[in-house]
């Protein structure tokens, strides 16, 4: 318990404190430079939780330190990874980079999830750590030869000393309004992952079983809309596919607590993976696209310590109502859901009306 509490202060100072120099740093060096340095401390600090752990049997310190390691710098590599995106305007299409992006996340989350599978059940806990060392470093090797774009572009740097408020509320307002809102599709995912337990109890085939099967079935659906997107098959006002995903996903929501048949919940599953991923590459597009590249990383921090907040507040509602009312926690679930989507709509109603 000792260790739980301090992982969850190491993923707090991450989620919320971190950001602010992080996007900073984005923006005075280069997403990339953050990015290249984030990996190999990764890799530096994995590895030497390894040769630690090869000398000392202290299992539960052994968890905690990959644990906290992995928990404190993915969300600042994920920070530097849609910053560096941005940068790639003048070259790429941002829409089919953020796409395939999205389709190589979920293939990584299929392969990863069969993959563990079959080694956890054949291979010793530091053999797998070590492989998991050697995938970060083949990363590692493949970023080294990615070009500093950002000094390819010689941004002009008149906003770099401002701080992050100051570089978001020099936004336009309608700017500003969809970087906050943009939170909710990460909000929703955590809310699918909180509730994927409680709806795969009971089912015949086995409670881990039946999750595998239901986080395959939304990969596969972010895999679909992905390779869609990447294909044109799009809707050219970014905003407007926003529109559509959040019509649909409060509905597809109530289907999924409603419904108890393994294959519909399966179908719908796979729907909410497809509207929630054609959302965020919609949201994340439009914000590359019009935060100015000299702001894009003090923003985007910003964005991720406006989703920590929310997420502890929605997060631990709906925990505290599924342990001391698990009965009206579907209710609260399709509530919350419900909220979330009435205020996207709203504010991206808005934005449209305003000429977003």
């Amino acid at each position: 318990m000792f260790f739980f509490g301090l992982a969850m202060l190491v993923e707090a100072i991450s989620s919320v404190f971190a950001p602010v120099y992080i996007g900073n740093l984005i923006d005075r060096k280069s997403a990339i430079f953050v990015y290249k340095k984030i990996l190999f401390i990764i890799i530096f600090l994995l590895l030497l939780v390894w040769i630690a752990g090869l000398f000392a049997e202290k299992e539960g310190l052994y968890i905690f330190l990959v644990y906290s390691i992995v928990s404190f710098f993915s969300p600042l590599q994920r920070l530097s990874q849609q910053s560096y995106f941005s940068y790639l305007s003048a070259s790429y299409n941002i829409k089919n980079v953020n796409a395939v992006h999205q389709m190589c996340v979920q293939f990584g989350q299929i392969f990863g999830l069969l993959l563990a599978l079959f080694l956890v059940d054949n291979l010793e806990y530091s053999f797998l750590h070590l492989i998991a060392i050697g995938i970060l470093f083949f990363s590692l090797l493949c970023v080294l030869r990615v070009n500093n774009v950002q000094n390819i572009l010689d941004i002009k740097r008149k906003d770099i000393n401002i701080g992050m408020l100051s570089a978001f509320n020099s936004l336009p307002k309608i700017l500003s309004v969809v970087v906050v809102v943009s939170t909710f599709d990460y909000l929703i995912i955590s809310i699918f992952n909180l509730s994927l337990s409680l709806i795969s109890q009971g089912d015949v085939r086995g409670h881990a079983a039946t999750m595998a099967y239901f986080d395959i079935s939304y990969a596969l659906g972010s895999i679909v809309v992905s390779y869609f997107i990447a294909r044109n098959l799009y809707i050219s006002k970014h905003l407007v596919n926003v529109l559509f995903a959040y019509i649909l996903i409060p509905l597809l929501f109530i289907a999924l607590i409603q419904f108890q048949a393994f294959a519909v919940k399966m179908m719908v599953i796979f729907m909410i993976g497809a509207f929630v991923s054609l959302s965020s590459v919609a949201f994340n597009t439009y914000i590359q696209l019009n935060v100015p590249l000299e702001t894009i990383g003090r923003i985007l921090a910003l964005r991720r310590i406006i989703l920590s907040i929310l997420l502890f507040l929605v997060i631990n509602s709906l925990s505290g109502l599924h342990y001391f009312a698990e009965r009206f926690y579907g209710f609260g679930l399709m509530v919350t859901i419900g909220c979330f989507a009435l205020i996207v709509l709203g504010a991206i109603v808005y934005v449209l009306r305003r000429g977003g």
